[in-house]
């Protein structure tokens, strides 16, 4: 009888670690997934401004290449030459580089080309520091709470690459 009992509460035990570490990894994945979830969300809105974005620039510039005399003003005056300029500044892990394209005066894209040493969760939220700069069109901005030094990094090598359009 005593070992019926033994074996009994052994069992149970195993039953019960059994149980704890699967309710363990199904809270962990659901975790993992309400994480990506936000993140692919993020994305979404990012991807959605994006192309509203690309499509004012493209509108704008649809605007200024169908008047000739006001083109040749603009050119005349324009502060910036146009083209794709790379610029790198320190960062959080270490250097970031990016280009920056000019046309007809409107910096109408910003990429980040590198940033290896960077924290991935850090750099994502920096670039978000991108969008308002495109949309002021300007690298004078605000950095992104929460990924301060990466954003610093991405707009100082925006400034940089910005600087080297300059006529």
């Amino acid at each position: 009888m005593n070992f019926w009992f033994k074996l009994f509460n052994f069992l149970l035990c195993i039953c019960v670690i059994v149980s704890y570490n699967f309710f363990v990894d199904i809270n962990a994945k659901d975790n993992t997934i309400k994480e990506l979830n936000t993140k692919v969300s993020s994305l979404e809105k990012q991807v959605e401004y994006d192309d509203n974005y690309i499509e004012d620039i493209k509108t704008k510039i649809n605007k200024n290449s169908g008047k000739e005399s006001k083109t040749e003003e603009t050119t005349t005056s324009s502060k910036y030459k146009d083209g794709t300029y790379d610029g790198e500044a320190k960062g959080f892990g270490g250097n970031i580089k990016v280009s920056l394209t000019v046309k007809n005066d409107i910096i109408t894209e910003i990429n980040v080309l590198s940033a290896d040493k960077e924290d991935s969760s850090y750099l994502a939220s920096a670039k978000n520091i991108i969008n308002t700069m495109l949309d002021k069109q300007t690298t004078d901005v605000d950095t992104v709470s929460g990924a301060t030094f990466s954003s610093t990094g991405i707009k100082n090598a925006a400034t940089i690459a910005l600087n080297k359009a300059l006529k």
